[in-house]
Formats: C-alpha cells, structure tokens, sequence
C-alpha cells in the first residue's frame, strides 16, 4: 500500500480533461456540419427554385401578348403601313441585334406597337417602364410571370414566415432587374431551342429611364447588346423625345442596331378619316388638320372641344397659345424688340427659321449641333418641346404642326422685319 496516496480526485484529472477536449472537437464539428448544411440546403433549394420559375417564364413568352389590353376608350384606329414595319421586329426570323422604335409623344407609337405585340400573339412579351421607376424590375418579374420572392434564399424564407420584420431591408433595384433578366435570357434560350425562332421582349418608355436612371438605362442597352450576340432574345426598346436614341446610338454598335422605326403623325387624309370617322364633319375635319397635323392627341383635343361645341377657330387659337407657352416655358420667346434676343435665343431661332425656310422642313443634325455650338447645348434643346430628331434620318424639325404656325406668325415669311433683324444679329454674333 502507498504510503502517500494521491490526493482526492486527483485520478480522474486526465479522463476529465480528455472529455473537455473530446466535447470542444464535437461542439465544433457540429457548427461546422450544421453551416455546411445550412449552406447546401440554401442552395439546393434557390436551384430547385430558379429551375421551377424558368419553366413558367418560357410559358409566357408560349402565350405572348394576345391578352395585351390596349387601355383605350374608343376603337383602335389602324395604321397598316405602321403595323407591317412593326410585325417585322415583333415577329423576327433570327435574332443577332436589337431595334428602336422612336416617336414624339402624341403620335400613338405606344398604341400601335402595343396592337403589334397583341396581333403577334406568341414569343412577344411587352412591358413599359412605369412613372415609379423602382417599381420596373417587379413589373417586368410580372410581365414575364417570374415571382421575385421565389428567389429569395431558404432560410430567409422561412424567417419572413415565422419572425417577419418591423421593416424589410430594401432590395437593389438593380439585382432585383438582374435577376429577372438572367431568367428572361434562360427562358429565351429554351424558346430559341423549342421553335428554332427568337423570342422578343419589347420595353416601352426608355426615355424615363435615359433621364432619370442612367444605370438602369445603360444595363438594358449591355443586356439588348449581349442577347444580341446569343442571337436568343430580340430585345425592342420604345423611346419618345429629345436626345434618348441619339444617346442609344452613340452606346450601341451598328452592326447590333439594326432598325430604327419612327412612328410619325398621320397623314392629312389619314387625319382626316381619323375625325370623320369620329362624326366629324368631312370640311370641319379639313380645316382641323390644317392647323393640327396629323399629332393624334391634338386630334382627340379637337374633337372632343368640337363635341364641347367649341368653334374651329377658337380650337385653332387655343392650340397656337399652347404652342406660345412652349416657347415661354423654353425661355425662347420672341421679345418685341429684336435687340433684345439673347445668344442663346438668336442660336436657337436661326435654327428654326433655317427649319421652316428648308424644303422638306428639317436639317441636319450635325448642322444644328454646330450652329448651336456643341453636343451638350444641342441635347439641351432637344429636350424641350420646340424641337424633333428624327433618329434613321438623324435630323431635326420642329416637334408639330402647332408649333411651325406659331414660329410662321412670329418671323413670317422670308424677308419680314422681325426674320431680318434675327438673321442680322446672328451674321455679328461671335462664333463661341
């Protein structure tokens, strides 16, 4: 027996501390495993999903726009020749580039594109960018019925549903289009396989993003660019006003742009048939277009202040003011005295009498950046509502009929005073 026997618990020291050990390895092999878990079933299921969603993104684009509501209160009026020129890039044969359909607002492209998209039916899918701009990538997810929250990882699914939050985190913006889009892109590959054809996504309204989200903007036009060379999606944009295609132009390699279609106003026994057929009478609807042009939304004004028993000359008066105040709100105006015409207004007015003076009422581009005196001043007066580019022509006119009689009654004819004096001033203004 040992004289000097360990003390008390002393024995059981090593197995104790062996255990400790043995409890800290399985503590942490068990968070471990657990993240490796959490990690695989996370993406596991975020694949499940996409795989389920893809599916229900290329049903869409099987059943297209033959739903599509027009959103009109009257008869659609047809435009053939528009229509056939459309049903080319809403229905194309191969794919490899991307369109542009440009029109002032007024002029019905909206209507006739969406009429287009409705009568191709099949592999068309039509959306438009809204007022709200961070409401776009949810309403291009429902265009192509794609559910955003499918996308959402497992487990953040299930908090949402067992410990929502006070508030939800916002979502870029950005992600949340790059998302769809990708699921666009696979859907439209499908679809390209299926029926050996493109599909075609048509985005109307460009011109709200190209001045108020400038990333958005340039990541569609990448995305048009690069299912352009996939040669699986025709990606259509829709713009309206000011420098929007001519920017798209500068951004876009040629040979990827293929059309620019310009939707313009009807023409005068168009406009005419447009009101008779809205009991117009023939020689009151003559005398309308006269001073409205073929612009459908001047159109509709007059007929309904004709139904409103307002007289033909007063329609006509109303018209040449609203036209007045664009130049008002263009700070453009015409001062009594010529004298006082700033640079800015003396630049500006040569252009529109070298307008009015040419034969087919526009000139080009590139003159009216040089005489305005460069890009930036150019893109500045094509934002207001005195002037047009014509992008396949790439030239400029003044924006409607309205507004060339206002410019005809405040400079006349050649050789009026008021022109002379304009032209005199421009002849000693410095050229920068």
């Amino acid at each position: 027996m040992d004289a000097n026997p360990p003390p008390q618990g002393q024995g059981l020291k090593p197995f104790t501390e062996l255990l400790k050990r043995s409890l800290r390895m399985k503590a942490t092999s068990f968070v471990v495993g657990g993240l490796v878990a959490w990690l695989g079933i996370d993406a596991l299921y975020a694949g499940y999903a996409e795989r389920k969603r893809i599916p229900t993104v290329l049903r869409s684009f099987e059943i297209g726009s033959t739903s599509l509501d027009l959103g009109l209160k009257e008869p659609y009026f047809p435009r053939p020749e528009e229509e056939a020129i459309l049903g080319t890039i809403t229905s194309p044969h191969h794919g490899g580039f991307f369109n542009l359909v440009v029109g002032e607002h007024g002029t019905g492209k909206t209507t006739v594109v969406r009429h287009t998209c409705q009568q191709t039916g099949r592999g068309v899918i039509y959306t438009r960018v809204p007022e709200r701009l961070p409401q776009f990538a949810q309403d291009l997810a429902e265009a192509v019925n794609y559910d955003l929250d499918v996308h959402i990882s497992f487990w953040k699914q299930i908090r949402r549903r067992f410990f929502p939050p006070r508030q939800e985190q916002p979502t870029s913006q950005l992600d949340e289009l790059a998302t769809v889009c990708n699921a666009i892109a696979e859907a439209a590959r499908l679809y390209e396989s299926k029926y050996k054809k493109p599909a075609v996504l048509v985005i109307d309204n460009l011109t709200k993003l190209a001045k108020s989200d400038v990333e958005t903007f340039q990541y569609l036009v990448e995305f048009a660019k690069y299912q352009a060379d996939e040669h699986n999606l025709v990606v259509n944009f829709v713009a309206s006003e000011g420098n929007t295609p001519q920017r798209l132009k500068e951004m876009s390699e040629r040979s990827r742009l293929q059309e620019i279609i310009e939707i313009g106003d009807l023409s005068h026994s168009e406009s005419v048939h447009y009101l008779t057929g809205r009991d117009v009478d023939e020689s009151v609807a003559s005398s309308v277009v006269s001073f409205s042009g073929g612009r459908i939304s001047l159109l509709k004004d007059a007929q309904q202040g004709l139904l409103q028993n307002e007289s033909v000359e007063d329609i006509k008066s109303r018209f040449l003011t609203l036209a007045k105040d664009e130049f008002g709100r263009s700070r453009l105006s015409l001062p009594e005295d010529p004298t006082e015409l700033t640079k800015r207004q003396i630049k500006a007015w040569s252009q529109i009498i070298s307008i009015v003076d040419s034969p087919n009422k526009e000139i080009p581009h590139r003159a009216f950046v040089k005489s305005v005196g460069d890009d930036e001043r150019a893109n500045h007066f094509l934002q207001q509502n005195i002037f047009a580019y014509h992008a396949k022509r790439d030239t400029v006119s003044l924006q409607s009929t309205p507004i060339e009689l206002y410019v005809m009654d405040s400079v006349g004819e050649r050789g009026t005073s008021q022109r002379v004096a304009v032209i005199d001033l421009l002849s000693h203004l410095p050229e920068h």
